[in-house]
């Protein structure tokens, strides 16, 4: 696992930990119900990380003969599971929030909780923008989703805070509406965040990179055509596979050298592509095609 990300969930566990017992005490003493739910919440956040802290130093471990590719589809699925959690996460915090609606006023906390929420605001962005700088830098799929996961306790925060602030100036309705709002943009924070990761554990396409593996094959000498580009996402990894088209006329050794420079340029051009694996046909004209009864039989 990179040193950058080791850093940043360690502080991230620690963080969430702390805030977890502040919020949790704050809210039990001053009386605020949204920030002992976004105490709750932290709790979650400090589990999230050490899970994925642990995931990751799975998904790095070198390919063995049961897994030839590596383990880097673990951080999809590290991702996967956070997008599932942030939708039922959404879903929870908006169905708390409709009840406290429907019941009615309550008293409002005391100032206290007010300072509490803010400050974990000011903390929660801070730990959400530089994980998501990290993890973007780093292609990791998993430490991007636990930045939107982090993104979505400031939302909570938010939510308490505006809360708070409202009942203290005399509308107590704020508190559930923000609640209700802030829950529906968790889920689908969490829904993006699956769709992405279940396209990437089906190998579905990627089709910026497969036009950039296009454009950088095209570029070496002797391919007269790309005919076929698939691509397969483990982690922030790639492995292309490749059907190029080379001159007709080559010896098997020239083919093999030109199949070499693609696969060297692809690598060298897109830092994201681990391993390339081309094929090389026999450039043919439309109509220079062997027809089948003159191929050798048996």
């Amino acid at each position: 696992m990179p040193s950058p990300a080791r850093r940043l969930l360690i502080a991230a566990m620690l963080l969430n930990a702390a805030l977890a017992t502040l919020k949790a005490v704050v809210g039990h003493v001053a009386g605020s119900g949204a920030l002992v739910a976004d105490a709750a919440h932290s709790a979650a956040d400090m589990l999230a990380a050490g899970t994925i802290y642990l995931g990751l130093r799975l998904a790095h471990r070198p390919p063995d003969e049961c897994h030839p590719y590596g383990h880097g589809k673990i951080e999809q699925l590290i991702s996967l599971g956070i997008g599932v959690l942030l939708i039922l996460v959404g879903f929870e915090v908006a169905r708390d929030n409709l009840h406290v609606l429907w019941r009615g006023r309550s008293p409002a906390p005391a100032q206290t909780a007010l300072w509490v929420a803010a400050a974990c605001l000011i903390a929660k962005e801070t730990l959400f923008r530089r994980m998501l700088a990290t993890g973007k830098r780093l292609s990791s799929p998993a430490l991007v989703a636990d930045a939107w996961h982090q993104r979505s306790d400031a939302l909570l925060s938010t939510g308490a805070l505006l809360g708070v602030a409202g009942a203290r100036a005399g509308y107590p309705a704020l508190d559930p509406l923000a609640g209700c709002l802030l829950g529906l943009v968790l889920s689908g924070t969490g829904a993006s965040l699956a769709y992405r990761a279940a396209c990437q554990l089906t190998d579905r396409q990627d089709r910026h990179l497969a036009e950039a593996v296009r454009q950088a094959s095209r570029m070496a000498p002797g391919v007269t055509q790309v005919r076929q580009v698939r691509i397969r996402r483990y982690g922030s990894k790639a492995f292309v596979d490749l059907i190029i088209d080379v001159t007709g006329n080559l010896t098997v050794d020239e083919g093999h050298r030109v199949a070499e420079m693609v696969r060297q340029r692809v690598i060298d051009d897109l830092p994201q592509v681990q391993e390339v694996l081309v094929h090389v046909d026999p450039h043919r004209a439309s109509n220079d095609q062997t027809p089948e009864a003159s191929l050798p039989q048996g």
